[in-house]
């Protein structure tokens, strides 16, 4: 196929940690609230699983408010994804850039389909969450058709 295009073409592999056990804030003067949606940030290189990887943290959707038992409405801390990008086969070393790069299309994958009035966007991209709801279904058992 890539003769046919006439291009090389690479593979990028990026996993979503869903739930990494972070939470995010912003501080708004002396006060200290959730951050915007859409922040991004990148926090780190390390190795991972033997091979280098860079993570980069996501806030892309606006945490809900909840009631709690006395029915007082209380706002809940923005919980983030990270997204890790791997350094899998390529002669040259992803940098930092690349990997914010990353996540700014992230970002504009988690409007596809999720458009909303009370939060404005997914937290999980829609690719990502019907791999999760297909590889759901296939753990279950039920057969999966084309």
């Amino acid at each position: 196929m890539r003769q046919e295009l006439g291009r090389e073409l690479s593979l990028d592999y990026v996993s979503v940690v869903k739930k990494p056990g972070i939470r995010v804030f912003m501080r708004k003067g002396r006060a200290v609230g959730n951050p915007l949606q859409g922040t991004h940030c990148y926090l780190y290189r390390r190795y991972h699983l033997g091979v280098p990887a860079h993570d980069v943290l996501v806030v892309s959707s606006k945490p809900k408010s909840r009631k709690t038992k006395s029915g007082e409405k209380v706002e809940v801390s923005a919980e983030p994804v990270v997204l890790r990008v791997y350094e899998l086969g390529r002669g040259k070393v992803v940098g930092e850039a690349y990997a914010l790069r990353a996540a700014e299309e992230y970002l504009r994958l988690t409007r596809l389909n999720f458009w909303n009035l009370e939060t404005g966007a997914h937290k999980l991209a829609l690719p990502v969450k019907m791999a999760h709801t297909l590889a759901y279904m296939a753990a279950l058992g039920i057969p999966i058709s084309a």
